[in-house]
């Protein structure tokens, strides 16, 4: 966990780790309820999901944070965009896809792909606000990926064959 939760000289915060493994958490029983209970048109489980979590949102914005007017008439085309990509790409397109991949396949094919949204959002972040590239950032998003394709490859794929030579009955 500490190299998840920590930077460079391995300390770290607990409420923001504790808060984003609750995320995780509240994610995954809302994956099972969504399998238990659907299938559900995937746009009216994101319109309804979204009315119900804006207003929690803006009230936590508005408790906690400052600055968020002047934020908004300050914004330029790239914030513009980068709020346009969250709504439509991230928000109705993937979990768009998430939900609907749930209603359709087995969780335990569909499940090891949410580790790979991690992987894509710094992708993201490379490709389009410049971010740098670091050794420790490919080296995860290659345990990542390494760990999906595991999942969907199956033990069979991973094992050590051995070489056995034949046997001539002659």
């Amino acid at each position: 966990m500490v190299v998840l939760a920590a930077g460079p000289d391995l300390t770290a915060n607990a409420l923001p780790l504790l808060l984003v493994v609750g995320a995780a958490f509240a994610f995954a029983i809302s994956n099972i309820l969504a399998k238990r209970y659907g299938p559900f048109d995937p746009l009216m489980l994101m319109g309804w999901s979204s009315l119900l979590t804006v207003p929690q949102v803006a009230l936590m914005s508005l408790l906690l944070e400052q600055g968020q007017l002047a934020s908004l008439v300050a914004a330029d085309a790239r914030g513009w965009l980068a709020l346009a990509y969250t709504i439509f790409i991230g928000g109705i397109l993937g979990f768009g896809l998430w939900f609907w991949l749930i209603a359709h396949c087995s969780m335990s094919r569909v499940a090891p792909f949410g580790l790979l949204l991690p992987v894509f959002a710094v992708m993201s972040s490379v490709l389009f606000l410049g971010d740098l590239v670091t050794s420790r950032l490919i080296a995860g998003g290659l345990l990542a990926i390494s760990g999906v394709a595991m999942t969907q490859l199956g033990p069979r794929a991973w094992a050590f064959r051995t070489w056995k030579p034949r046997s001539d009955n002659s």
